[in-house]
């Protein structure tokens, strides 16, 4: 791994654009963040933590609103019969397909 003695001597030697994208390097970056090259890093597929924090909590607190809105157009009951008539079933029957007991 390249984080001892000789990484520290050839570190002004190192090209930080392609090590920014190389997958393996994800130590190194770690450790170097100020030299980081961001465009090559947003395409290595093992730095997507290093480019962003979740904030998961305040995604569902944004996101309530619309997901309201979403069940409501899903489980709207003109929109299940005109699905139920497509499809030539039932109301009872496109539930039971929802939700299986």
């Amino acid at each position: 791994m390249l984080s001892g003695p000789l990484f520290k001597k050839n570190n002004p030697k190192v090209i930080w654009e392609p090590l920014s994208g190389n997958p393996n390097a994800i130590y190194i970056l770690q450790k170097n963040k100020k030299k980081i090259d961001w465009e090559y890093l947003s395409k290595n597929p093992n730095a997507i933590h290093l480019l962003f924090k979740y904030d998961y909590m305040a995604m569902k607190q944004n996101n309530k609103d619309f997901c309201e809105e979403l069940v409501k157009k899903v489980f709207n009951p003109e929109r299940l019969l005109s699905l139920c008539k497509s499809f030539n079933m039932d109301l009872l029957d496109y539930t039971n397909i929802l939700n299986p007991v």
